[in-house]
């Protein structure tokens, strides 16, 4: 099995979350469960991102106490779409931003992702 690296924010109430982004594109990650972007993100073509590998997700990675880098499983890959804007994610609008921004380096797109174990 290939190894990927998801980054998630661990809220005060345990839960692992996306970071960078809340409200209606937010993702609830479960370790040992494979979860999928909320539908009407994927009905777009956008699902949830990882690293392809360990150099790029502690690039990526910050020494934050609230984030944790993830070992994961990924199922469906799909092409990476145009980088969009978090704020408007959050409220359900696609924006991009593919001009000013673009993916960090290593990220890959799939359609379902499960947490395997923690590595940092």
């Amino acid at each position: 099995m290939r190894k990927y690296y998801k980054v998630v924010n661990k809220e005060r109430s345990g839960a692992l979350i996306s970071i960078y982004v809340d409200g209606k594109a937010k993702v609830e990650y479960k370790i040992g469960e494979f979860v999928e972007a909320p539908d009407w993100l994927a009905k777009e073509g956008y699902h949830l991102l990882v690293f392809d590998n360990l150099k790029d997700a502690l690039t990526f990675y910050e020494e934050d106490v609230s984030l944790q880098l993830f070992e994961c499983e990924c199922k469906d890959e799909v092409e990476l779409k145009e980088y969009l804007s978090t704020s408007f994610l959050e409220i359900g609008c696609l924006r991009s931003l593919t001009i000013i921004f673009g993916w960090p380096e290593g990220t890959r797109m799939f359609k379902r992702v499960k947490l395997i174990k923690r590595v940092r």
